[in-house]
């Protein structure tokens, strides 16, 4: 896809190609999450949806460039530069020497992935139907769906082609795919209880199973807004009395698993035999997009791929041992993944090098300070977290820490839609009036429910990293939490004088009566 010559391309270019056109940038250099490619001067509270790169993280993606830039031999460089960041991965999380690690250009192109792993033909079986089964659709990536029915989940692929949206990625592929999904809220926006979608998994699991479909089944560790699904008791009955029926990949695109948050970790769901879906653009705040799939032993070394998968996944994108699953994609490099997993790889060295006990301080003291300040403001609804004692997520050792917030916005006695978040998310994004007040970005607004739509903020890695380290916000780590404190009651009370002006001007038919 990135011959040599095409690598000297401008690096604003070369980092948002590769992908889809969500990484489009507009002519003031944001692309539709209202993140840019270039650091900037913002308080990133956006880490559920999308970040800009920190300045560490754009010097690290513009330092692999350079090195690719100089290289002899593209290819091999690429190579060897896939496999260092698979080295990173494991040693920031700990995982097994056996565990592979597959690249994919985001969160949502995993999905292709592991429904080429988990179909029998993949490993010299008879292929069978397959039901696919997404939890809590509404609260995945926007494409997931579309994705888990082999589908093109965009006008434009990694490999800068137009598409048609919702046309096969492979025919013969797609034609096997059924896709079923479960629901992990009401319909008012109540989350529903684990037993209540532990017993939909179990019965939609065992009629497919029943029918002679191979199941692929999801399990999402951190939805959107923070619930995990099913429970994990109910996700190993399943895998131990039906191995040769049902795969699990459990998404943990969020990338918030392990003791900061208070739950288990990634090598915990690798030795129960999972897939696990993972990015580096949520959390971790690298650019958007680049993912990953962790892969246990039971599911390495497939002999054969669908071929369209090659319009996303290339040989050099697979671990070395996985010799004939190479042997079905194209030789090609995508740089500009390569660039971005790059950047999120230096946040996450950042991140583990400070102490876990200052991880979680400074996760607690964000979740108070968020739920004291916006709990004081009549403009901004809290949405209640979810309840993880209510499942098996959590960590024996730790206490849950819920590090992506929802809340709702109401003005003159009317709730918030769609239109008007959308409307406040992009003017908190810029920096207000002459004095140049700091700009806020948030996680995107995302349903909740037939209708209720809510905003999110969210703590993302390099925000840790900043306040742990940054003098320049303080001496003290008590100081740095204090000017944090301080910026999260000034981005309340602007969030109230922007709803009040936004209720005002923007008059619209999303606009809801609060009861």
């Amino acid at each position: 896809m990135i011959s040599p010559h095409e690598i000297g391309q401008p690096y604003e270019s070369l980092i948002s190609s590769g992908c889809d056109s969500r990484l489009i940038l507009n002519p003031s250099g944001l692309n539709p999450y209202g993140c840019g490619v270039i650091s900037r001067d913002v308080i990133a509270l956006g880490s559920c949806s999308a970040s800009t790169p920190s300045a560490r993280g754009e010097q690290a993606a513009r330092a692999i460039r350079q090195s690719l830039i100089e290289a002899s031999d593209l290819r091999t460089a690429t190579e060897h530069q896939f496999q260092s960041v698979r080295e990173a991965l494991h040693a920031c999380w700990n995982l097994t020497p056996e565990t592979d690690i597959a690249f994919t250009p985001s969160g949502t192109d995993v999905e292709l992935l592991a429904l080429s792993l988990a179909d029998g033909v993949a490993y010299g079986s008879a292929a069978r139907p397959i039901v696919n089964i997404v939890i809590g659709p509404a609260e995945v990536g926007r494409g997931t769906v579309r994705s888990a029915s082999f589908q093109h989940h965009d006008r434009v692929d990694p490999c800068g082609h137009e598409v048609a949206l919702a046309s096969p990625v492979d025919e013969a592929m797609e034609r096997r795919v059924t896709v079923q999904t479960i629901d992990i809220r009401h319909a008012n926006g109540q989350p529903m209880s684990c037993a209540e979608i532990d017993l939909a998994v179990q019965q939609a699991v065992i009629a497919a199973a029943d029918q002679g479909s191979r199941v692929l089944l999801h399990a999402v560790a951190h939805s959107k807004t923070g619930i995990f699904a099913p429970r994990l008791t109910t996700l190993s009955r399943i895998a131990t009395t039906m191995t040769d029926d049902v795969v699990i990949v459990v998404d943990a695109a969020q990338a918030r698993l392990g003791p900061t948050f208070g739950t288990i970790d990634y090598s915990q769901l690798i030795r129960h035999g999972f897939l696990v879906s993972v990015t580096g653009s949520k959390f971790f705040g690298g650019p958007p997009f680049c993912g990953a799939l962790l892969v246990p032993p039971r599911y390495q070394r497939p002999r054969s791929l669908p071929s369209g998968l090659s319009r996303y996944v290339f040989r050099n994108q697979l671990p070395l041992s996985w010799s004939d699953a190479r042997n079905c994609l194209r030789d090609d490099c995508n740089v500009s993944l390569l660039m971005r997993w790059n950047a999120a790889v230096a946040e996450m060295r950042a991140f583990y090098a400070l102490p876990e006990r200052t991880r979680g301080r400074i996760a607690s003291a964000f979740v108070q300070s968020v739920r004291r300040h916006f709990a004081a403001e009549e403009s901004i609804e809290l949405m209640p977290s979810f309840d993880m004692e209510d499942s098996d997520w959590i960590d024996q050792h730790g206490t849950p820490t819920p590090t992506v917030i929802s809340f709702g916005i109401h003005s003159g006695g009317q709730r918030f839609g769609e239109r008007e978040l959308r409307s406040l998310h992009q003017q908190l994004n810029e920096p207000a009036g002459e004095g140049g007040e700091l700009a806020f970005h948030l996680g995107q607004p995302v349903r909740i429910g037939n209708q209720l739509w809510v905003l999110r903020i969210a703590l993302g890695a390099p925000l840790v990293t900043e306040i742990a380290s940054n003098s320049i916000r303080g001496e003290t780590l008590s100081a740095r939490l204090s000017w944090l404190d301080h910026r999260l009651s000034d981005l309340a009370h602007r969030i109230t004088d922007l709803a009040n002006a936004i209720a005002v001007s923007e008059p619209s038919r999303s606009l809801t009566t609060v009861r």
